[in-house]
């Protein structure tokens, strides 16, 4: 009998990171699945977007940073 190759780190790291797509994605599509049950609007941000600065209601965006220790605060409009 002949050994198989043993896989080099390269093919198992590309293959988790596959793994990893397909779970994030199939979680996704679980997500949009349930929204789509309940009436519920789902949106796709960048990944660097400031999502804590912009009302989530009617859009507004703070002009200033807001610090690390706040973690709600009350839209002016």
């Amino acid at each position: 009998m002949q050994n198989k190759p043993e896989k080099t780190r390269k093919q198992i790291a590309k293959h988790n990171r596959n793994l990893s797509n397909v779970a994030l994605s199939r979680f996704i599509q679980k997500i949009q699945y349930k929204a789509k049950q309940t009436g519920t609007v789902i949106e796709k941000t960048g990944e660097f977007q400031a999502t804590t600065t912009i009302c989530g209601v009617c859009g507004y965006k703070l002009p200033n940073k807001l610090d690390t220790n706040i973690r709600k605060w009350t839209c002016p409009s």
